[in-house]
């Protein structure tokens, strides 16, 4: 008689409230498609640009770490409202485009990811499309990393409910 173990479910631990270090933002930006990073204004501020197109700054040796991302103006206007002392208009950016966010405790790394997600997106939507497809193909993994993280979020807020 044989006997098989029953498998066992996978947990997936729920997307991270952490905020993200220097470290992690450098990483996570390494990630995208097409992404390369330079210092075209000097020592002291890295820059990420996706086919020519700037998409985030990050300053060196900041603590705690910031980071400047491109986001829908509307968007901007939002998450200077819900995150006051977190995100502001970019220094020496257009305050209508960039956003400027301290990562630390009151800024959670998932939304953080969001935001440089979302910086990307803009930048790649501006690209010609020849570009866009020969850049993100069909669905990028970063792309299916952010689903699968926004299901975890959807699935985790279900479960308090219940």
């Amino acid at each position: 008689m044989s006997t098989t173990k029953p498998e066992q479910a996978t947990i997936k631990p729920p997307p991270s409230d952490a905020p993200l270090s220097a470290l992690e933002i450098v990483r996570f930006l390494d990630e995208f498609p097409g992404a390369s990073s330079s210092y075209p204004f000097g020592p002291g501020a890295q820059v990420w640009k996706v086919r020519g197109k700037m998409f985030a700054l990050v300053p060196d040796d900041v603590d705690p770490p910031t980071i400047s991302v491109k986001c829908d103006p509307e968007l901007a206007i939002e998450l200077r409202s819900e995150f006051p002392s977190n995100v502001s208009g970019a220094y020496h950016m257009n305050k209508k485009h960039w956003n400027s966010v301290i990562s630390d405790a009151h800024v959670p790394g998932y939304e953080l990811e969001d935001w440089m997600g979302h910086s990307y997106d803009l930048v790649v939507a501006s690209l010609p499309k020849g570009d866009r497809i020969a850049l993100i193909g069909p669905a990028t993994d970063w792309q299916r990393m952010r689903d699968k993280r926004q299901r975890s979020v959807s699935e985790s807020q279900h479960e308090d409910l219940d």
